[in-house]
């Protein structure tokens, strides 16, 4: 019945019965309708929806929607109806209803071979032992009882049809005696009508002693000759059966008398592989090799029958031939008698050779009844269909409950694992450190807030505060010196916030009280400086070019102590202008006005403009951005620290997220707030690397 969450099977159980009247139901769309049942003699039928997958294929392939043709009308029970040839009766059972069932009940309409597929798909058969003669039968069904009933049926009925197969030769060979028997019965029947009439006419006739030995012999050679006609019927019988492929109607030779032990072995291995070609599933094909084995043996053992009967039909001709030749001489004497004795003996013959023919075969009958009774099957029930265990066996529980506990611990961490494999950027600063000896710098926060400039409105920002201590670090690696300091800022590529981190560095030393000049070295790629009040009008590439003097480049910005060098028109050729020693000269001269250069060159994993400037500095801070730079730049920036060609590195790393790291840190609200975030679990870290 229709349940909330799942249908329930009402096997032996179904308040309704449906007999479809006709099988073939091809105008039935689907196989599942839903009755539903109004009162004891009234009933609703319709089309149950179909799944969201068949709906979804539907859709695709682009079918009509189902019509419902049975339109929910209202049915009788018992009463046939027939609806677009889907001809039906169902019927109904009352004290199987009962309450729970809600009166829904859904009926599932399947055709012959999709339900033995169904069946045979389930169905194992297995040996109890390697070597036992032993087989278990078993089956997974969702209905325990409905599974007990079948395999007990399955295997009456195999032992049934066993026994029937193997009787099938005994029960041919029945009817044709029998048929034999009835023609002989009318035959009998006819002589002794004539042997009745022939006596009552002569009472007195005396048959003489050389009429009654003629007689005898007579006889004998007539059944002689009766018994070679009946065996050549069945050999031209046999002959037409064998090459028309009926060996169904075929029959055991000893039945008619032929003792030849070939032909019987030829024809009973002949049945007996017929027997076993039927029990073979025709799906399977005739590229079988059971099949091929058995029809190159079939075709054996015709050619080996043919043989046999050609063999016999030549020596039956040959005895009936000397037969027919000594009966010829017999009546060639008996006609020396009297007339009515003759007449006597001839009636007297008949009769005898019929009723001897006539219990020969009643004879023959007896023998096949007996052997069709005492045939038996070779298997036997040991144990009847049983429950295996207490409760079901499929959903396993504690299977399902391991592959989950084990999908939930594993799948994770390989999802984690791939996820890691496949991030090549730099997620955090831990990995940041293990993958270079760099010295490290600091950081820069990442902000909610699109901030070019740490100026007065977001002093008290995260993103200020550190600046401030990336200004702090510089100060302790440099020392004591009161020299001007040369900063050179670059990265792998661009987007960086290699700009970024320049523009706010000069503030924040100029905000400190040093004289600070920001110089664009990248000249290829002109920054936008409206946040310091500077247009980029002159710079740099005119200052290289020889095109204007120092002082002609310098702009003052909006801020006290901080000037700025713009990069100036593009030219052709950046490169040789940063290599034709115009930058020293320019250096040293700032040098003598200013107490911190900060430049901002090209990226170095792109131009070559960059690497040119890293030997003119006293700290090359490398910019890395969390989420954006990719390991592999950072492990090239490693190798040339390693190897010595480029010294006094430091990596800033950028675009921090702070919220999602674990770092000290304070900010500005309405007076100071001090954090301490809590350590990182290890599975958040692998989240973390991960995504």
């Amino acid at each position: 019945y229709k349940g909330q969450f799942a249908d329930e099977e009402l096997y032996l159980k179904s308040p309704i019965h449906m007999d479809v009247i006709d099988v073939s139901y091809s105008a039935l769309p689907i196989n599942r309708l839903v009755c539903q049942i109004i009162d004891q003699n009234q009933y609703k039928l319709s089309f149950e929806e179909p799944p969201l997958l068949a709906r979804v294929k539907s859709f695709i392939k682009q079918e009509p929607p189902v019509n419902d043709f049975l339109e929910n009308n209202t049915f009788e029970f018992g009463k046939e109806y027939e609806i677009n040839g889907f001809a039906f009766n169902v019927s109904y059972n009352r004290k199987l209803n009962l309450p729970e069932y809600g009166n829904l009940i859904v009926l599932t309409l399947k055709d012959y071979g999709s339900l033995t597929k169904s069946y045979r798909n389930r169905l194992r058969a297995v040996p109890n032992t390697a070597e036992s003669y032993i087989l278990k039968l078993s089956m997974e069904t969702t209905n325990k009882n409905r599974g007990i009933d079948f395999l007990n049926e399955l295997v009456n009925n195999f032992i049934e049809t066993e026994l029937e197969l193997k009787n099938s030769m005994a029960v041919k060979t029945i009817d044709f005696i029998n048929n034999q028997i009835i023609l002989m019965s009318d035959s009998l029947s006819v002589v002794e009508d004539r042997l009745e009439s022939f006596k009552k006419s002569n009472t007195d006739l005396t048959l003489s002693d050389q009429g009654n030995n003629y007689m005898q012999i007579s006889q004998q050679f007539e059944g002689q000759r009766n018994q070679i006609l009946l065996r050549n019927q069945y050999l031209e019988d046999l002959e037409v059966n064998v090459n028309s492929n009926q060996i169904s109607e075929i029959y055991v030779p000893a039945s008619v008398g032929i003792e030849d032990p070939n032909l019987n072995k030829n024809i009973q291995e002949l049945v007996d592989i017929q027997l076993k070609l039927k029990a073979i599933d025709p799906s399977r094909g005739t590229n079988n090799p059971i099949v091929k084995s058995y029809q190159q043996r079939i075709d054996v053992l015709k050619s080996g029958i043919a043989e046999n009967i050609s063999s016999l039909k030549s020596s039956n001709n040959i005895a009936m031939r000397s037969i027919n030749r000594q009966i010829g001489q017999v009546n060639a004497t008996l006609r020396t008698l009297p007339t009515a004795e003759r007449q006597f003996i001839n009636i007297q013959r008949n009769y005898n050779l019929s009723e001897n023919l006539y219990l020969f075969l009643m004879e023959k009958k007896a023998e096949a009844g007996i052997a069709k009774a005492s045939n038996t099957v070779d298997f036997r029930v040991i144990d009847e269909a049983n429950i295996r265990g207490r409760g079901p066996i499929k959903p396993n529980t504690m299977v399902n409950y391991g592959i989950a506990l084990f999908l939930g611990g594993s799948l994770p961490i390989f999802l984690i694992f791939i996820g890691s494999m496949l991030n090549t950027k730099i997620t955090s600063k831990d990995e940041l450190l293990s993958l270079t000896t760099i010295p490290y710098l600091g950081l820069v926060a990442k902000s909610s807030q699109k901030i070019k400039l740490i100026d007065n409105q977001n002093m008290r920002s995260e993103v200020s505060e550190t600046f401030r201590t990336v200004r702090s670090n510089l100060r302790y690696m440099l020392g004591d010196d009161d020299g001007t300091k040369v900063f050179i800022l670059s990265s792998f590529i661009s987007a960086e916030g290699k700009s970024f981190c320049s523009n706010n560095l000069a503030y924040i030393f100029s905000n400190f009280g040093k004289r600070v000049v920001l110089i664009n070295a990248d000249m290829r790629k002109p920054n936008d400086y409206d946040a310091f009040g500077v247009e980029d009008t002159i710079g740099l590439s005119d200052y290289l070019a020889g095109m204007s003097t120092k002082d002609e480049i310098i702009t003052k910005s909006k801020f006290p102590n901080l000037h700025i060098i713009t990069s100036g028109g593009i030219p052709p050729n950046p490169s040789e202008l940063i290599i034709g020693g115009r930058i020293e000269r320019l250096l040293s001269e700032l040098k003598a006005n200013y107490d911190y250069i900060i430049l901002d060159t090209p990226p170095i994993g792109i131009l070559a403009d960059g690497l040119e400037l890293l030997s003119k500095s006293d700290i090359n801070i490398l910019v890395v951005r969390e989420n954006y730079t990719q390991k592999k730049a950072l492990q090239e920036f490693n190798g040339l620290y390693v190897s010595g060609k480029v010294k006094n590195m430091a990596i800033l790393y950028n675009d921090v997220n702070l919220k999602k790291s674990s770092y000290y840190g304070y900010g500005y609200a309405k007076g100071y707030k001090y954090y301490q975030k809590k350590p990182e679990s290890w599975i958040a870290k692998l989240f973390r690397a991960a995504f």
